[in-house]
């Protein structure tokens, strides 16, 4: 059975939410003292389902967790005004997928671990981020 719990630990790391017993299973909110902070899902302690991961610069990864790992049909919003919308894998771009630069230039199609392979846009783009989270 879940109940609601919250956690802090002497260096500043704390989870507050539904648990079961000392893990994160249901909705809730984890933050490091590094100040990352995710909220959304969880099983068995680790990010699972819908939520989103915030930086300490401000940049934001949304979109499903499986077992701690962003996986699927995200959004990302960098801090120097860079975004990523579409599928993830690994880590890295894959599927169709749209990044567009702070400037307002996108490019728009396939990608295929974190290469994109196109369909319209630039032709070879410089992509800053071969791992996205």
């Amino acid at each position: 059975m879940t109940e609601k719990s919250c956690f802090l630990s002497p260096a500043g790391s704390g989870y507050t939410g539904k648990s079961i017993g000392s893990n994160g299973h249901g909705v809730g909110i984890l933050f490091s003292y590094e100040k990352i902070t995710y909220v959304g899902g969880f099983n068995g302690g680790r990010p699972n389902g819908y939520g989103t991961l915030t930086t300490p610069t401000g940049t934001t990864y949304q979109g499903n967790w499986k077992e701690g790992v962003l996986d699927g049909k995200v959004e990302c919003h960098f801090a120097n005004g860079n975004t990523y919308v579409g599928g993830l894998k690994n880590k890295r771009p894959n599927g169709m997928g749209i990044f567009t630069w702070a400037s307002g230039e996108r490019i728009e199609g396939r990608w295929q671990d974190g290469l994109y392979y196109g369909i319209r846009g630039l032709t070879d783009p410089f992509i800053p981020h071969n791992s996205l989270v």
